[in-house]
Protein backbone atom coordinates (compact mmCIF):
# COMPACT_ATOMS: atom_id res chain seq x y z
CA UNK A 1 0.00 0.00 0.00
CA UNK A 2 1.59 3.62 -0.91
CA UNK A 3 2.62 5.19 1.76
CA UNK A 4 2.43 9.12 2.47
CA UNK A 5 5.70 10.81 3.08
CA UNK A 6 6.51 13.77 5.22
CA UNK A 7 7.75 16.30 3.14
CA UNK A 8 6.54 17.06 -0.73
CA UNK A 9 8.74 15.18 -3.29
CA UNK A 10 10.34 17.13 -5.97
CA UNK A 11 8.92 18.66 -9.25
CA UNK A 12 10.66 17.13 -11.73
CA UNK A 13 8.88 18.36 -14.48
CA UNK A 14 9.62 22.61 -13.50
CA UNK A 15 13.39 21.39 -12.83
CA UNK A 16 13.68 20.21 -16.30
CA UNK A 17 12.27 23.10 -17.93
CA UNK A 18 14.21 25.64 -15.65
CA UNK A 19 17.35 23.65 -16.43
CA UNK A 20 16.60 23.99 -20.27
CA UNK A 21 15.45 27.67 -20.02
CA UNK A 22 17.35 28.91 -17.12
CA UNK A 23 16.02 30.23 -13.58
CA UNK A 24 14.37 33.38 -13.50
CA UNK A 25 15.48 34.52 -9.58
CA UNK A 26 16.29 37.60 -8.03
CA UNK A 27 16.02 38.45 -3.98
CA UNK A 28 17.20 40.30 -1.38
CA UNK A 29 17.58 38.24 1.10
CA UNK A 30 20.77 36.32 2.07
CA UNK A 31 21.25 32.54 1.57
CA UNK A 32 22.59 29.83 3.71
CA UNK A 33 22.67 26.20 4.05
CA UNK A 34 20.53 26.07 6.99
CA UNK A 35 18.22 28.17 8.70
CA UNK A 36 20.50 27.90 12.26
CA UNK A 37 23.27 29.86 9.95
CA UNK A 38 21.12 32.69 8.69
CA UNK A 39 19.97 33.13 13.07
CA UNK A 40 23.66 33.29 13.62
CA UNK A 41 24.01 35.76 10.75
CA UNK A 42 21.05 37.92 11.65
CA UNK A 43 22.52 38.39 15.27
CA UNK A 44 25.90 39.45 14.19
CA UNK A 45 24.43 41.83 11.42
CA UNK A 46 22.53 43.46 14.49
CA UNK A 47 25.67 43.87 16.51
CA UNK A 48 24.68 41.30 19.10
CA UNK A 49 27.56 39.61 20.18
CA UNK A 50 28.67 35.83 21.77
CA UNK A 51 27.71 36.52 25.92
CA UNK A 52 24.49 38.45 25.53
CA UNK A 53 21.69 37.40 26.30
CA UNK A 54 18.72 35.78 23.78
CA UNK A 55 14.95 35.43 24.67
CA UNK A 56 13.52 32.13 22.98
CA UNK A 57 10.46 30.21 23.05
CA UNK A 58 11.08 27.01 25.46
CA UNK A 59 8.71 25.15 22.80
CA UNK A 60 11.83 24.91 20.44
CA UNK A 61 13.85 22.77 18.18
CA UNK A 62 17.55 22.08 20.06
CA UNK A 63 19.32 22.03 16.84
CA UNK A 64 18.15 25.55 15.83
CA UNK A 65 19.82 27.33 19.01
CA UNK A 66 22.77 24.75 19.71
CA UNK A 67 24.93 27.06 17.52
CA UNK A 68 23.92 30.07 20.16
CA UNK A 69 25.49 28.02 23.03
CA UNK A 70 28.50 27.02 21.35
CA UNK A 71 28.95 30.69 20.50
CA UNK A 72 28.67 32.09 23.66
CA UNK A 73 25.28 33.27 23.74
CA UNK A 74 23.30 33.52 26.97
CA UNK A 75 20.12 31.61 26.18
CA UNK A 76 16.78 32.22 28.58
CA UNK A 77 13.74 30.38 27.97
CA UNK A 78 10.53 31.05 28.18
CA UNK A 79 7.15 29.41 27.99
CA UNK A 80 4.27 29.77 25.18
CA UNK A 81 0.78 30.08 25.80
CA UNK A 82 -1.61 27.75 24.70
CA UNK A 83 -2.05 29.51 21.17
CA UNK A 84 1.99 28.94 20.51
CA UNK A 85 2.34 33.39 21.51
CA UNK A 86 4.32 34.74 24.56
CA UNK A 87 2.46 36.57 27.67
CA UNK A 88 3.86 40.10 26.60
CA UNK A 89 3.54 40.67 30.21
CA UNK A 90 6.20 38.19 31.01
CA UNK A 91 8.32 39.07 28.35
CA UNK A 92 8.31 42.62 29.61
CA UNK A 93 9.67 41.82 33.25
CA UNK A 94 12.10 39.14 31.67
CA UNK A 95 13.31 42.08 29.60
CA UNK A 96 14.10 44.33 32.38
CA UNK A 97 15.37 41.69 34.87
CA UNK A 98 17.66 40.20 32.55
CA UNK A 99 19.01 42.63 30.20
CA UNK A 100 17.78 40.73 26.95
CA UNK A 101 19.05 42.20 23.89
CA UNK A 102 17.30 39.83 21.31
CA UNK A 103 13.99 37.76 21.40
CA UNK A 104 13.75 35.03 18.81
CA UNK A 105 9.94 35.11 17.88
CA UNK A 106 8.35 31.72 15.80
CA UNK A 107 5.49 31.62 13.60
CA UNK A 108 5.00 27.84 14.73
CA UNK A 109 3.66 25.65 11.87
CA UNK A 110 2.46 28.67 9.53
CA UNK A 111 0.14 30.22 12.53
CA UNK A 112 0.95 33.64 11.99
CA UNK A 113 1.92 35.19 15.49
CA UNK A 114 0.59 38.21 17.50
CA UNK A 115 4.11 39.72 15.77
CA UNK A 116 3.01 43.20 15.60
CA UNK A 117 2.56 43.68 19.37
CA UNK A 118 6.02 42.17 20.60
CA UNK A 119 7.64 43.80 18.24
CA UNK A 120 5.80 47.25 19.31
CA UNK A 121 6.65 46.16 23.21
CA UNK A 122 10.75 45.23 22.60
CA UNK A 123 10.96 49.21 20.63
CA UNK A 124 10.18 50.48 23.70
CA UNK A 125 12.85 48.58 25.68
CA UNK A 126 15.28 48.87 22.56
CA UNK A 127 15.19 45.21 22.04
CA UNK A 128 16.04 43.67 18.53
CA UNK A 129 13.51 40.61 17.52
CA UNK A 130 14.31 38.34 14.84
CA UNK A 131 11.56 36.62 13.38
CA UNK A 132 11.75 33.36 12.84
CA UNK A 133 9.54 31.71 9.83
CA UNK A 134 11.10 28.40 9.52
CA UNK A 135 7.57 27.14 9.40
CA UNK A 136 6.12 29.94 7.56
CA UNK A 137 7.62 30.44 3.89
CA UNK A 138 4.05 31.00 2.63
CA UNK A 139 1.72 32.97 5.27
CA UNK A 140 0.97 36.52 4.86
CA UNK A 141 -0.31 38.78 7.77
CA UNK A 142 -2.82 41.48 6.60
CA UNK A 143 -1.34 41.31 3.45
CA UNK A 144 2.31 41.31 4.68
CA UNK A 145 4.54 38.31 4.30
CA UNK A 146 5.88 37.07 7.78
CA UNK A 147 9.34 37.94 7.90
CA UNK A 148 8.64 41.93 7.22
CA UNK A 149 7.53 42.86 11.05
CA UNK A 150 10.78 42.22 12.94
CA UNK A 151 14.34 43.70 12.72
CA UNK A 152 15.52 40.55 10.91
CA UNK A 153 13.97 37.11 9.92
CA UNK A 154 15.41 34.07 9.54
CA UNK A 155 13.87 30.90 7.21
CA UNK A 156 14.54 27.24 6.46
CA UNK A 157 12.42 27.25 3.44
CA UNK A 158 13.20 23.18 3.18
CA UNK A 159 10.45 22.51 5.60
CA UNK A 160 8.13 24.03 2.59
CA UNK A 161 10.12 23.57 -0.63
CA UNK A 162 11.56 19.65 -1.55
CA UNK A 163 15.69 20.97 -1.21
CA UNK A 164 18.32 20.18 0.62
CA UNK A 165 19.03 23.32 1.46
CA UNK A 166 16.82 26.60 2.25
CA UNK A 167 18.38 28.64 5.07
CA UNK A 168 17.69 32.34 4.54
CA UNK A 169 17.87 36.12 6.16
CA UNK A 170 16.10 38.85 5.44
CA UNK A 171 17.11 41.86 6.59
CA UNK A 172 14.48 45.09 7.80
CA UNK A 173 16.97 47.19 9.05
CA UNK A 174 19.07 49.69 7.72
CA UNK A 175 22.12 47.84 8.11
CA UNK A 176 25.23 48.47 6.02
CA UNK A 177 26.52 45.27 4.45
CA UNK A 178 28.74 43.81 2.42
CA UNK A 179 26.93 40.78 -0.19
CA UNK A 180 28.29 37.88 -0.05
CA UNK A 181 26.24 36.01 -2.05
CA UNK A 182 29.08 33.86 -4.06
CA UNK A 183 30.71 31.86 -1.94
CA UNK A 184 29.27 27.82 -2.54
CA UNK A 185 29.84 25.23 -4.84
CA UNK A 186 29.11 25.49 -8.52
CA UNK A 187 28.67 21.47 -9.09
CA UNK A 188 25.25 20.19 -9.61
CA UNK A 189 26.73 16.99 -7.93
CA UNK A 190 24.79 17.62 -4.52
CA UNK A 191 21.74 19.00 -6.41
CA UNK A 192 22.19 15.44 -8.26
CA UNK A 193 22.46 13.39 -5.48
CA UNK A 194 19.67 14.75 -3.54
CA UNK A 195 17.24 14.45 -6.08
CA UNK A 196 18.36 10.72 -6.53
CA UNK A 197 17.48 10.14 -2.59
CA UNK A 198 14.11 11.47 -3.19
CA UNK A 199 13.46 9.39 -6.08
CA UNK A 200 14.50 6.24 -4.40
CA UNK A 201 12.68 7.43 -1.60
CA UNK A 202 8.86 7.94 -3.96
CA UNK A 203 9.82 4.90 -5.44
CA UNK A 204 9.77 3.44 -2.11
CA UNK A 205 6.54 5.28 -1.22
CA UNK A 206 4.73 3.92 -4.52
CA UNK A 207 5.84 -0.06 -3.19
CA UNK A 208 4.72 0.55 0.00
CA UNK A 209 7.68 -1.29 0.73
CA UNK A 210 9.73 -1.04 3.50
CA UNK A 211 8.03 1.35 5.38
CA UNK A 212 9.82 4.44 6.51
CA UNK A 213 8.11 5.49 9.01
CA UNK A 214 7.84 2.43 11.03
CA UNK A 215 8.92 2.22 14.52
CA UNK A 216 11.49 -0.64 13.85
CA UNK A 217 12.78 1.25 10.71
CA UNK A 218 13.12 4.13 12.87
CA UNK A 219 14.87 2.80 15.28
CA UNK A 220 17.24 0.74 12.37
CA UNK A 221 18.04 4.78 11.45
CA UNK A 222 18.94 6.07 14.75
CA UNK A 223 21.16 3.51 14.93
CA UNK A 224 23.18 3.99 11.83
CA UNK A 225 23.25 7.50 12.41
CA UNK A 226 24.77 6.77 15.86
CA UNK A 227 27.88 5.29 14.12
CA UNK A 228 28.17 7.52 11.40
CA UNK A 229 30.49 10.32 11.81
CA UNK A 230 29.14 13.56 13.97
CA UNK A 231 28.68 16.53 11.03
CA UNK A 232 28.00 20.21 11.81
CA UNK A 233 29.08 23.43 12.99
CA UNK A 234 31.71 22.52 15.65
CA UNK A 235 34.86 23.28 13.66
CA UNK A 236 32.86 26.47 12.59
CA UNK A 237 34.09 29.77 14.38
CA UNK A 238 31.14 32.49 14.53
CA UNK A 239 33.46 34.96 11.87
CA UNK A 240 33.26 32.02 9.62
CA UNK A 241 29.76 32.14 8.71
CA UNK A 242 28.79 33.96 5.68
CA UNK A 243 26.06 34.24 3.04
CA UNK A 244 26.07 31.10 0.21
CA UNK A 245 24.71 31.07 -3.11
CA UNK A 246 21.76 29.02 -3.06
CA UNK A 247 21.18 25.65 -4.76
CA UNK A 248 19.57 25.27 -8.34
CA UNK A 249 16.86 23.53 -7.01
CA UNK A 250 16.22 26.49 -4.44
CA UNK A 251 16.13 29.25 -6.72
CA UNK A 252 14.49 27.42 -9.47
CA UNK A 253 11.32 27.14 -6.84
CA UNK A 254 11.83 30.42 -6.23
CA UNK A 255 11.69 32.31 -9.64
CA UNK A 256 8.47 30.15 -10.04
CA UNK A 257 5.06 31.81 -9.43
CA UNK A 258 3.18 29.23 -10.90
CA UNK A 259 4.86 26.39 -8.45
CA UNK A 260 4.35 28.73 -5.51
CA UNK A 261 0.26 29.61 -6.32
CA UNK A 262 0.38 25.82 -6.97
CA UNK A 263 1.95 24.91 -2.96
CA UNK A 264 -0.88 27.47 -1.91
CA UNK A 265 -4.05 26.80 -3.56
CA UNK A 266 -2.69 22.30 -2.81
CA UNK A 267 -1.94 23.12 0.57
CA UNK A 268 -4.91 25.23 1.86
CA UNK A 269 -7.63 22.33 -0.25
CA UNK A 270 -5.46 19.67 1.88
CA UNK A 271 -5.88 21.51 5.33
CA UNK A 272 -9.47 21.99 4.67
CA UNK A 273 -10.67 18.72 3.59
CA UNK A 274 -8.75 17.37 6.69
CA UNK A 275 -10.22 19.76 9.06
CA UNK A 276 -13.89 19.65 8.34
CA UNK A 277 -13.58 15.65 8.09
CA UNK A 278 -11.60 15.36 11.22
CA UNK A 279 -13.29 17.48 13.71
CA UNK A 280 -16.36 15.61 13.11
CA UNK A 281 -14.35 12.28 14.34
CA UNK A 282 -14.12 14.28 17.79
CA UNK A 283 -10.42 15.54 17.27
CA UNK A 284 -9.40 18.59 18.13
CA UNK A 285 -7.65 20.95 15.53
CA UNK A 286 -4.93 23.15 16.66
CA UNK A 287 -6.21 26.09 14.15
CA UNK A 288 -5.42 29.94 13.60
CA UNK A 289 -8.23 31.95 13.88
CA UNK A 290 -8.95 32.26 9.69
CA UNK A 291 -6.98 30.62 6.98
CA UNK A 292 -6.78 33.63 4.94
CA UNK A 293 -3.03 34.41 4.12
CA UNK A 294 -2.49 31.51 6.66
CA UNK A 295 -0.62 28.54 4.89
CA UNK A 296 -0.24 25.77 7.68
CA UNK A 297 3.13 23.70 7.72
CA UNK A 298 1.08 21.19 8.42
CA UNK A 299 -2.47 20.08 10.19
CA UNK A 300 -1.56 19.77 13.97
CA UNK A 301 -4.31 18.05 16.12
CA UNK A 302 -4.19 16.99 19.92
CA UNK A 303 -3.68 13.47 21.35
CA UNK A 304 -4.28 12.88 25.02
CA UNK A 305 -3.12 9.19 24.39
CA UNK A 306 -0.01 10.27 23.24
CA UNK A 307 0.06 7.00 20.67
CA UNK A 308 -1.64 8.70 17.62
CA UNK A 309 1.87 9.44 15.91
CA UNK A 310 3.45 6.53 16.34
CA UNK A 311 -0.11 4.35 15.04
CA UNK A 312 0.29 6.59 12.02
CA UNK A 313 3.74 6.10 11.19
CA UNK A 314 3.51 1.98 11.20
CA UNK A 315 0.46 2.90 8.52
CA UNK A 316 2.75 4.59 6.29
CA UNK A 317 2.14 8.00 7.02
CA UNK A 318 4.62 10.50 7.71
CA UNK A 319 3.25 12.29 11.02
CA UNK A 320 5.14 13.89 13.17
CA UNK A 321 5.75 15.25 16.51
CA UNK A 322 7.87 18.43 17.25
CA UNK A 323 10.34 19.13 18.26
CA UNK A 324 9.66 15.38 20.31
CA UNK A 325 13.26 14.42 21.29
CA UNK A 326 14.91 17.12 19.99
CA UNK A 327 13.50 19.52 22.79
CA UNK A 328 16.33 21.77 24.29
CA UNK A 329 17.64 19.53 27.21
CA UNK A 330 17.37 22.41 29.88
CA UNK A 331 13.33 22.59 29.10
CA UNK A 332 13.12 18.44 29.90
CA UNK A 333 14.84 18.92 33.16
CA UNK A 334 13.11 21.97 34.26
CA UNK A 335 9.39 20.27 32.85
CA UNK A 336 7.30 22.21 35.72
CA UNK A 337 8.73 25.63 34.01
CA UNK A 338 7.63 25.37 31.37
CA UNK A 339 4.00 23.07 31.42
CA UNK A 340 2.48 24.21 28.36
CA UNK A 341 5.32 23.44 26.51
CA UNK A 342 5.97 20.62 27.73
CA UNK A 343 2.12 19.33 27.14
CA UNK A 344 2.29 21.06 23.50
CA UNK A 345 5.68 18.24 22.96
CA UNK A 346 3.84 15.23 24.32
CA UNK A 347 -0.03 15.68 23.59
CA UNK A 348 0.33 17.31 19.75
CA UNK A 349 0.63 15.80 16.04
CA UNK A 350 1.46 17.18 12.83
CA UNK A 351 -0.32 15.70 9.53
CA UNK A 352 1.51 16.33 6.19
CA UNK A 353 -0.95 18.44 3.90
CA UNK A 354 2.17 19.26 1.36
CA UNK A 355 1.82 19.94 -2.09
CA UNK A 356 2.98 16.73 -3.14
CA UNK A 357 -0.79 14.52 -2.00
CA UNK A 358 -3.49 13.80 -3.70
CA UNK A 359 -6.96 14.15 -2.27
CA UNK A 360 -6.79 10.27 -2.66
CA UNK A 361 -4.41 10.56 0.22
CA UNK A 362 -5.95 13.12 2.37
CA UNK A 363 -9.50 10.66 1.92
CA UNK A 364 -6.98 7.64 3.13
CA UNK A 365 -5.61 9.61 6.05
CA UNK A 366 -9.10 10.40 6.99
CA UNK A 367 -10.02 6.41 6.93
CA UNK A 368 -7.09 5.99 8.82
CA UNK A 369 -8.60 8.72 11.52
CA UNK A 370 -12.04 6.78 11.31
CA UNK A 371 -10.28 3.61 12.36
CA UNK A 372 -8.21 4.94 15.14
CA UNK A 373 -11.19 6.91 16.53
CA UNK A 374 -13.40 3.86 16.77
CA UNK A 375 -11.05 2.39 18.70
CA UNK A 376 -10.21 4.80 21.13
Amino acid sequence: MRKFLARPSPDYYLLVRSLISGVKFDSSMLFFNKGRDALVYGLKLLDISPGATILVPAYMCDSTIKPLRMYGYQILFIDVQEDFNFDLNLVDTMIKEFDIQAILAVHFFGFPSKIQHLVELCNTHKVKVIEDCSHSFLTNIGGRSVGSFGHVAIFSMRKTLPVYDGGALRINEPIEYEIQNKSGNNSLGPEIAYLISRLLESIVSLIGFPNIYSTKFTRLKERIRLLLPQSGNNNITFNSIIPVRPSFLLQAYLGSKEYESTIRGTRDCHYRMLESEIILLGFKVMSPKSLNDCFPQFLVVEDETSMLCPWLRDQGVGAVVWPGPELPHEVTMSATKFPITTYLNKKLVMLPIHQSLSLRDCKHMIKLLKRWSSVE
